[in-house]
């Protein structure tokens, strides 16, 4: 099944099957939005850095607009980010990705900043 817009096709919908296992079960739903805390106290405190520390601000912008990825990544960790992160770098801005540590990803939190 297809949704239109105008000319065509926007995108293909399929429905996605119920998650197998007892309804009433929480654990995962917990575990995820626990999780989830951690990972949004870490992104508040990168905010405020970013927002207060004009030095900060500045080396993080240039190794940006370097494309040294592995810089960026450092000083984000350099901060005490332990949560797994993902960061891509655009002429327009950067955009930060936090998600669950392990195989399964049951969060996802996502900033995007622009220069």
């Amino acid at each position: 099944m297809y949704y239109y817009y105008g000319w065509g096709p926007l995108w293909p919908y399929t429905e996605r099957p119920m998650p197998l296992g007892d309804p009433s079960d929480v654990s995962q739903f917990q575990q995820s939005a626990k999780q989830s805390l951690t990972a949004t106290s870490e992104l508040v405190h990168l905010l405020n850095v970013i927002s207060s520390n004009a030095s900060f601000s500045l080396h993080l912008k240039k190794a940006a607009s370097e494309s040294n990825k592995p810089a960026v990544e450092r000083l984000i960790q350099s901060l005490g980010i332990h949560t797994p992160f993902l960061v891509n770098v655009t002429p327009d801005g950067i955009s930060i990705e936090f998600r669950s540590p392990g195989a399964d990803i049951c969060f996802k939190i996502r900033v995007a900043l622009c220069w």
